[in-house]
């Protein structure tokens, strides 16, 4: 359900990026790009031992942004209007997103 909402975005948009870009994803969403999600435990056991060390580490680095990630999603919930459902002009959304997230930043200068 997440990935086919992730797929397009605003009025049936599809996503376009770079070949530089990429999204950080969780195992639920497939491994391609934009995309790139964490080795599963078979995937790692299929390899050699020295693919074995680089995909764990690769692992470990995705899991901390994704706590980096999950931290700021916190911090923004902590303002009402981002912890509960939008119900207001759809126009609004992104100037009270950035609002948030402005002074989610200034705390933590």
């Amino acid at each position: 359900h997440q990935y086919r909402m992730m797929r397009q975005i605003g009025a049936n948009a599809p996503l376009n990026f770079s070949e530089q870009c990429v999204l950080l994803g969780d195992i639920i969403y497939h491994n391609r790009h934009p995309v790139i999600t964490p080795f599963t435990r078979q995937q790692i056991t299929r390899k050699p031992d020295h693919q074995k060390r680089k995909s764990r580490k690769f692992n470990r680095v995705i899991a901390e942004y994704r706590i980096l990630v999950e931290h700021a999603i916190g911090d923004l919930k902590n303002y009402k209007v981002m912890g509960t459902l939008w119900r207001h002009p759809r126009q609004k959304l992104r100037l009270i997103v950035e609002t948030c997230a402005g002074f989610v930043n200034r705390r933590h200068i």
